[in-house]
């Protein structure tokens, strides 16, 4: 399986993509800008990364869907506006709480769902506890894997059979955290995405 990254060419994308002790898993990166003229044929997987500038995926919207539509998979991470770019993808806005662990009697509001599915042989909730960056409203064919405790909306989800592909959809931004040297958590979630992904 080869994997690609996007690198929207910041420094958090360079520390999180070109360094170890991630770079180790990632074939390849596709500088953003130059998305609509790079090939993707070589790609099992490419990792839609926190933060990659939301305009620049419109632009290359046509080229994400007809990579999944190959039956390849995408990995969608926060910040990216994939509501915009991605038919089937529903995100909302919400206020964002970063310090949920300050406030008196402070709880994170978040839970396991599908606890059986196999990404949580390798991740906990407390890989997942940070903040996030609004709720998401998975297709009936989704798998829901971290969910509001209120609403039951998603944060995390995957589908096997969306559009054609395979698709990891998120509203957290562990490469922006981990990549700017803050937020522990990111790091402990990476390593267990990418040995997720290469198991």
């Amino acid at each position: 399986m080869k994997i690609g990254a996007l690198d929207g060419g910041t420094s958090y994308h360079y520390v999180a993509l070109h360094q170890p002790p991630f770079n180790q898993y990632i074939d390849r990166t596709i500088y953003l800008p130059e998305l609509a003229e790079t090939s993707l044929d070589d790609l099992d997987v490419l990792i839609v990364t926190c933060r990659s500038h939301p305009e620049q995926l419109r632009r290359n919207a046509d080229k994400l869907q007809a990579f999944l539509a190959q039956g390849k998979t995408l990995m969608i991470m926060g910040e990216t506006e994939p509501q915009t770019w991605m038919p089937g993808i529903e995100q909302e806005a919400v206020p964002l709480n970063y310090w949920w662990w300050l406030e008196p009697d402070g709880e994170f509001d978040l839970e396991v769902a599908n606890p059986d599915h196999s990404i949580w042989q390798y991740l906990s909730l407390a890989d997942m506890t940070w903040h996030y960056h609004g709720l998401l409203n998975p297709p009936e064919t989704a798998t829901p894997l971290l969910v509001h405790k209120e609403t039951g909306q998603a944060v995390l989800w995957v589908g096997d059979h969306f559009q054609g592909g395979s698709v990891l959809v998120t509203s957290l931004d562990p490469f922006f955290h981990h990549g700017s040297h803050f937020m522990p958590a990111t790091t402990r979630f990476l390593h267990g995405f990418f040995q997720w992904l290469k198991a």
